[in-house]
């Protein structure tokens, strides 16, 4: 949680992003979704995020196709320090219920977790956020998934964030998102 606002914004977006495009979305919906990103982001990241969108949104699909990884596209654009990520083996928070959820999907929840945590909101106000983040989503399907991490991980999610600092490392010891 040392990022910047910039980095976070970057996360959360290309997480985003890169959500609608493993599910085959077309150019379109990822404009569209360009269009309404920003507006799932607490106020007071709404300048930096829209400035972000501005600046990189027409590049965001082919940094993801040859990158991948938000850390490493948002550590490209030098809007995060580099992270030296050590993964720590620690038993899952919960059996492993969701494997069939995409990695990507959990690591945008959990930027976009990370967000609002940044703007100090309350714990009752993280679960109303985080359901927030998964009806933005294109497909009934995504939704869908999306709130089962939501359910069933819930404040976790937090306590993870917090003690790991990084989704894709999160995501991981959730057994969502392979090692």
């Amino acid at each position: 949680m040392k990022d910047t606002v910039e980095c976070t914004v970057c996360k959360y977006v290309i997480s985003f992003i890169n959500v609608l495009i493993q599910n085959n979305a077309t150019e379109q919906e990822i404009e569209k979704g360009l269009e309404v990103v920003c507006k799932l982001l607490p106020a007071s990241y709404h300048t930096k995020c829209d400035n972000f969108v501005v600046t990189y949104g027409p590049i965001l699909p082919e940094l993801i196709a040859e990158l991948d990884d938000p850390n490493v596209i948002c550590d490209w654009l030098s809007l995060c320090k580099k992270s030296d990520d050590k993964f720590i083996e620690i038993p899952s928070v919960k059996s492993n219920k969701l494997k069939s959820i995409p990695c990507n999907l959990c690591q945008y929840l959990v930027n976009y977790l990370d967000a609002i945590i940044q703007s100090n909101s309350t714990e009752t106000k993280f679960e109303q956020e985080l359901e927030k983040a998964c009806k933005i989503l294109p497909t009934k399907i995504l939704e869908s998934e999306c709130k089962s991490i939501v359910d069933l991980y819930g404040i976790d999610l937090i306590k993870l964030l917090v003690e790991k600092g990084n989704p894709k490392t999160v995501c991981q010891e959730l057994g969502i998102c392979d090692k």
